[in-house]
C-alpha cells in the first residue's frame, strides 16, 4: 500500500444539514506542520468542514484520511486534534492552571508532568506565573492565550482554530495573531485556520482554501491566490473592483470600452491562450497601473495607446502607505458610452505621486502583467448568510 505524503486528507466530503447541501464533494490535502486556511464569506461551509475533520459530526459520504488511515469512524477524543474556539470556551469554574491541565486529565497524565507542562505551556504563550488565577480576572488577549496553552498542552497531531481573534479589536488581533502563528511554527504542529478576514488568512497560511458555497473555489499559497486568481468569483472576493467586459481580438490583445489592452506572461502565470471574439470580464489588478504625465505610451496603428487609461480622479485616500485613487474612466467613443455609465475603477498609486486632486484628468499606464482575463459569467458573493 502506498504511503500518503500528506498529514491529514480531505476526499469528497458531503454534507447536508436540513436537507440543504452545505459541502458538496470537498477535497484537500493538508502536509505535515503546515497551517492551512479556510477561507470565505458567511455560509460557505468552512466551518462545518472543520467539525467534520474535529470528528463533532459526521459526513454523508467522502472520507477523512489522517496518516494514510481513515478516521471517520475515529470518535472526537481519540483523534488526538484539538480545537481552539472564537469565544475561548473556558471553564469559568477552573482556574488558569486547571483550565490548561483539563486535556491532560482527559489522557491521564501524572500530577508532576501536569505541572511540568502546563508551566512549559504558560512560558510559551507569556503567561508565567498566572496559573493561580481566575478567568474572570483575565482580559481578552489573556483568555485567547490560556485557550491557546491549553490546545497545545496535550500535544496534539493537529489544531482547529475556528475564527479564533474573532472577538477582539483590531489592534489586540494582530498582536495575538502574530503570537499565535510564531507559537505554531515553534511546535510545529499542523493547523487548520477558520476565518473570513482576509487579512489574518494571508498572514497566517502557508496555503489558503478558498471555499465558495459549499465547493473548493481555489487552494494557492497567499501571493499566488493574490495576483493570480483563477476564477471570477475569487478575484471579486478578494476585493479587485476594475472589472471591465472585453471582447478577444488576436495575439493577446483585448478590446474594451476604455481602450485597447495587450496581456503578457508574468512570473508564475502563461496567458491565456482564446478564441478571437471570445467574450469575458477583464480585471485590472490595483497595483498595476502607474501614474504618467505624458499621452506617449505603448501605441496600436489601428488603435492609438494600448494598456492607457484616461480618465478623471474622482476621489483619493491615503490607506497604508499608498494613495488609493478612484479614477472616472474616459469611454473609447460614443458608440462604447453605454458600457461605461458608472464604471469606476481603483487603483493604488505610490505615495510619491503627484497631482492626485479630485476633478482632475489622470493618465495611467497599465502593466500588462496586471492583467487577468475571466471567460465564464458573473458570480455573485452571498451576503448575509449565517455561517454554518
Amino acid at each position: 500500500m502506498k504511503t500518503s505524503s500528506y498529514e491529514l486528507e480531505i476526499v469528497e466530503l458531503k454534507k447536508r444539514i436540513d436537507k440543504a447541501p452545505v459541502l458538496s464533494g470537498i477535497s484537500l490535502q493538508v502536509k505535515k506542520g503546515e497551517c492551512l486556511c479556510l477561507l470565505g464569506s458567511s455560509g460557505c461551509g468552512k466551518t462545518t468542514l472543520l467539525r467534520l475533520v474535529a470528528g463533532l459530526d459526521s459526513p454523508e459520504s467522502g472520507d477523512i484520511r489522517f496518516r494514510g488511515k481513515s478516521i471517520l469512524t475515529t470518535p472526537a477524543h481519540r483523534r488526538n486534534f484539538t480545537m481552539m474556539f472564537q469565544d475561548f470556551a473556558l471553564f469559568p469554574h477552573r482556574d488558569v492552571f486547571s483550565n490548561i491541565s483539563f486535556g491532560l486529565e482527559m489522557k491521564q497524565w501524572t500530577r508532576q508532568r501536569m505541572i511540568t507542562k502546563v508551566d512549559q505551556m504558560l512560558e510559551l504563550v507569556g503567561l508565567s506565573g498566572f496559573g493561580h488565577r481566575s478567568i474572570d480576572e483575565l482580559s481578552g488577549g489573556e483568555r485567547q492565550r490560556v485557550a491557546l496553552a491549553r490546545a497545545l498542552a496535550p500535544e496534539p497531531d493537529c489544531i482547529l482554530l475556528d475564527e479564533p481573534l474573532g472577538s477582539l479589536d483590531r489592534i489586540l488581533k494582530e498582536r495575538l495573531l502574530e503570537d499565535i502563528m510564531h507559537i505554531l511554527k515553534q511546535v510545529e504542529t499542523t493547523a487548520i485556520f477558520v476565518t473570513h478576514d482576509q487579512a489574518e488568512a494571508f498572514y497566517a497560511a502557508d496555503r489558503i482554501c478558498l471555499l465558495n458555497q459549499g465547493r473548493v473555489e481555489q487552494v494557492d499559497t497567499p501571493t499566488s491566490l493574490y495576483y493570480f486568481p483563477k476564477t471570477l468569483y475569487a478575484a471579486r472576493f478578494l476585493g479587485f473592483k476594475n472589472k471591465i467586459p472585453y471582447r478577444y481580438l488576436s495575439d493577446h490583445h483585448i478590446d474594451t470600452c476604455i481602450g485597447r489592452f495587450v496581456q503578457n506572461e508574468s512570473p508564475g502565470h502563461q496567458r491565456q491562450e482564446m478564441v478571437p471574439g471570445s467574450k469575458g470580464e477583464l480585471i485590472i489588478l490595483p497595483d498595476a497601473a502607474m501614474n504618467v504625465t505624458e499621452s506617449e505610451g505603448f501605441v496600436d496603428e489601428n488603435a492609438g495607446p494600448v494598456n492607457r487609461i484616461f480618465g478623471i480622479v474622482r476621489q483619493v485616500s491615503f490607506k497604508d502607505g499608498y494613495h488609493q485613487v478612484e479614477v472616472i474612466p474616459q469611454c473609447r467613443d460614443k458608440q462604447d458610452a453605454r458600457s461605461c455609465d458608472d464604471l469606476i475603477l481603483w487603483f493604488n498609486l505610490p505615495k510619491e505621486s503627484r497631482g492626485l486632486v479630485p476633478g482632475t484628468e489622470i493618465r495611467l499606464q497599465v502593466d500588462p502583467s496586471g492583467l487577468r482575463l475571466f471567460q465564464e459569467k458573473r458570480q455573485q458573493i452571498p451576503l448575509g448568510v449565517n455561517d454554518v
